[in-house]
Formats: structure tokens, sequence, C-alpha cells
């Protein structure tokens, strides 16, 4: 186990750190890695340098699930060494480091090792446990033969798990592009209008801490809720918050409630920044509500085309000297503005694509849970024996893509 930290002391050597993070995400350790600058006394130079053959493996994290990830040394590199929280396995016969990485990534040998780790806000294997935990070993001849065997079957599986991401990205772009072609569609007579004519603007313009003794209890019926930009993200329609106010608080404060269909934007931190209210609530001073005024502007259309401007607001903050919009700004926006009718249908358009794309990115995700699931199990077949590698196997990569056309 490594005893080398990530600080730099005088009078020791200076080295290059192989940390937690180059294992846990590298299935190799290799020269190309950007190492940070360390140093380590000889004695750890001599004990701990990255050496050919060896298995890294992460031994501390705050979830079991992160510990035992392995990696694997091709080429000795020699001034780099492993730093603190991680353990090393270094076989007696090179060849069979490769099995040996493959053995932590069997579900066996993780069940095992999640069976084994002591603590409750840290989790860690000990040297004991790593000593003495059994594992299959079916000789260096057949073991460098699983290995190869799994090299290229999971090679091939990794492959389409890239291509099933990549192909998510693009029907995320197709649909991105297809919005902005509908908004760029809008007739050039259309004449465009700042937002400030077409809705109310509310504003919570109060800080957390300012109104945290405030806070109303969980099961509060008379409470309203508090959006912060965290209960924005990741999500169109915000039906739920972490907080709620009680109404000594809003008072106190001098807060607006904004109504449900009220299109929230975010002005400082995730700037641009779109959700809509699906329940009245009031926010922070990070965000500026917006609530159209009935049949001049849909809440949806709106919505969407702050969406698609976007990549213009950041920008716009980029070349702000306080990184950040305000209010007025906000006010000041000027959107194309076509008959209510229009706004409707382009809002509809878009909320159609936007489901089918969902639809297909669900599909997409079980998909490739599916292609790690098997890849996980081929794993565990080929190093408990369960596979014969010198047997002609369909590729697995194969059946897996018909399972996946089948699923989907």
């Amino acid at each position: 186990m490594s005893t080398v930290d990530k600080k730099s002391h005088e009078g020791e050597a200076p080295v290059r750190l192989c940390n937690y993070t180059d294992v846990y995400y590298n299935d190799e350790i290799t020269g190309d890695i950007d190492f940070m600058p360390a140093t380590a006394s000889f004695d750890q130079v001599s004990r701990f340098t990255v050496t050919a053959g060896d298995v890294p493996i992460t031994k501390d994290s705050e979830t079991s699930n992160d510990i035992g990830r392995p990696s694997f040394v091709p080429k000795t590199l020699p001034g780099i060494v492993y730093g603190y929280h991680l353990a090393i396995y270094r076989p007696l016969d090179t060849l069979t480091g490769p099995f040996i990485r493959y053995v932590f990534e069997a579900s066996s040998t993780r069940g095992e090792l999640e069976l084994r780790t002591p603590g409750v806000t840290r989790v860690g294997l000990s040297r004991e446990t790593l000593r003495n935990l059994r594992v299959p070993f079916p000789g260096p001849v057949v073991a460098r033969a699983v290995a190869d065997y799994l090299d290229h079957e999971t090679a091939e599986i990794d492959a389409l798990i890239v291509d099933l991401d990549q192909f998510g990205g693009l029907l995320a772009e197709r649909h991105y592009a297809m919005a902005t072609k509908l908004f760029a569609s809008i007739d050039s007579e259309t004449r465009p209008r700042p937002l400030g004519t077409m809705a109310t603007f509310i504003s919570g313009g109060t800080p957390d801490p300012a109104v945290e003794r405030f806070w109303a209890d969980a099961d509060s019926d008379v409470a309203f809720r508090w959006v912060a930009i965290s209960d924005m993200s990741g999500t169109d329609t915000v039906v739920d918050t972490a907080k709620s106010l009680t109404p000594m608080g809003l008072a106190d404060r001098r807060l607006q409630v904004a109504p449900p269909g009220t299109v929230l934007f975010a002005m400082y931190a995730s700037v641009g920044e779109v959700a809509r209210l699906a329940t009245q609530a009031t926010f922070n001073q990070a965000i500026i509500g917006i609530t159209p005024y009935p049949n001049v502007l849909d809440p949806t259309y709106l919505q969407r085309y702050l969406e698609s401007a976007r990549p213009e607001l950041l920008a716009e903050v980029r070349s702000n000297t306080q990184a950040n919009l305000n209010a007025h700004q906000v006010r000041h926006f000027v959107i194309p503005t076509p008959e209510f009718p229009i706004q409707q249908q382009i809002a509809a358009d878009i909320e159609f694509s936007l489901a089918t794309l969902r639809s297909a990115q669900a599909d997409l995700t079980r998909a490739i849970a599916l292609a790690k699931e098997r890849r996980a199990a081929l794993i565990t077949a080929a190093v408990t024996g369960q596979i014969d590698v010198t047997a002609k196997h369909r590729p697995a990569a194969e059946q897996l893509e018909d399972d996946i056309k089948e699923l989907t």
C-alpha cells in the first residue's frame, strides 16, 4: 500500500504521482496520463515506482462501490510513483497482471470486497483483506489466454457503448437544431418585442441565509416553495423544491409568489438555465420569474426560445465584467413574437420533437445499461472458468447488438 502523499517535501526526490483518479478512470497506466508533480523519499521511489505487470487498485473511498477498482501497467514508468489511497499487486509472473485486473472487475470479487470494507463515512480495504483475498487462478498460460479473450471482447462492447452514447448526443443535436430552425423561420416581418412589454417580472432578490430562520417543516401545509438554482437543474418543470418558506418569512422579506406557468430564468451561477413552474413559488436572488401575459406570450414558446438563445446569452455574459445577467437585461431581451396561435404551434412542434428525443434517449439508456451488465457478466464468467476461451464463440458484441435491437 502506497504511503506517498501529494505534498512536496524538501530533501526528497522529485517525482510524478499516479493518483486514485488515474487508476479509477484508466484501464491502463501509461506515460500519456498527466500525472501531478510531487516528491517522495528514495525508499518510496524504490518501493512504489510504477512497474510493468503491476495491478494498482483503489483502496479507500466514500462508498464501497468505488474501492477495488483496478488498472494495469503494461510498461515501467521511471520517475512515476503510486500515491496514497492506492494498493498495488505486483504478480510474481508479469504475464498474469492483465488477468488479475479482470479478476478485480468480476462481480464475484467486487461483492467480496464490498462485504469486507468496514466504515461509516469512509470505507477502505485493509492490507489483511487484500492479502487473504481468494480468487480463481488457472495458471499463467490460461490466465493470459483469458485476458487476451476479454481484451478483445470487452473492447468490442466498449466501442458499442461509445457508439450508443454518441448517437444519443447526435439525437439531441438534431432536436436543438430543429428548434433553432423553427425560431429562425419566423416571418422576418414579425416585430421583435422586449420581454418587459409582454410579461410580469418577479424576483426573489433575497439570498438563502437571509431567510433561513423561516424555513418551513417538510410536512407544512401552508408553506411556499422556495426555488434555488439546484431545483431547476436537469428539469423542464419545477414541481418540488428542497426547501419551503413560511408565510411569516414571505412577509418579512416582502417576497412575491409567482403563479404556475411562470418561466424561471437563472441570472447567476448556471446563467441562462430555464425551467417552468408547475406550482406557485418564490425564489432566491439568482432567479427571475417571467409570467407571460395571457394570449400575448405563450409560456412554452418563451421557455424554448430562451433555451435556444442560451449560447448568445452566455456570450453576452462572457463579455460582461460581472459574469452574470441582471433583471434589467432580462426585461430588455428582444424576442421574435408572432401571433399567439403561431407561438402555440411552434411550441407544440418543439414539445413533440422533445418527447420523441426523450423516448429515444430512454431506449439508449436501457441499451447502455444492458451492455454494461453483459460486459460484467462476461468478465465474471471468463475469470471463473465458466467460458472455455479456447473454443469458438459467437462474438459477445454481436449477440449484444441483437439483444439491443430487440430491446429498443
